[in-house]
Formats: C-alpha cells, sequence, structure tokens
C-alpha cells in the first residue's frame, strides 16, 4: 500500500516539476518565437482543465438515477456541438 502511495507522490511530483520547468523556460525563447510558444502552453492548458472537468463530470452523468438520463446525455450533446461550434468558428 505504501508503495502505490509513493508512486502517486511521485507522478504529482514530475508532473509539476515538467510545468514549472515549461513557465521558466518561457523567458529564455527568442522574440519571434515567444508568441507561439505562449498560445501553445495556454492551449495546453484549456485543454488539461477541461479534459479534467469532462472526466470528473462524466462518472456522474453515467450513473443511473431516477430522473431521465436520456435528457441528461442530450443536453450534453448539443452543449459541446454549440461549444465546438462557437470555438472553431471564433478565429
Amino acid at each position: 500500500m505504501f508503495q502505490l502511495w509513493l508512486y502517486g507522490a511521485a507522478a504529482v511530483v514530475v508532473i509539476s516539476v515538467v510545468g514549472l520547468l515549461s513557465i521558466n523556460v518561457v523567458p529564455f525563447i527568442q522574440q519571434r518565437h515567444h508568441t507561439e510558444v505562449l498560445q501553445l502552453l495556454v492551449g495546453l492548458a484549456i485543454g488539461t482543465l477541461t479534459s479534467d472537468a469532462l472526466l470528473h463530470l462524466l462518472p456522474h452523468v453515467s450513473f443511473k438515477t431516477t430522473f431521465d438520463s436520456f435528457r441528461v446525455y442530450r443536453f450534453l450533446d448539443e452543449y459541446f456541438r454549440s461549444a465546438i461550434t462557437h470555438f472553431s468558428f471564433e478565429n
């Protein structure tokens, strides 16, 4: 059991250190690549937060409850389709 906690803590530390190193590298990037690197880091942050939210919310949706789960799936489908359409035509 202790080994499992040790591996989990090590994974969290490695992921945190990689994030901190990527932020500390930004001041040393040449000016012409600065915008692209910042856009990449912001994109990774948005993707990470979105996937984390989905992975935390999807189990709550998939459980059988007293209300009609088909309406929830239809709502999520319409919500994500509209969000994807909105963000794809934003630029």
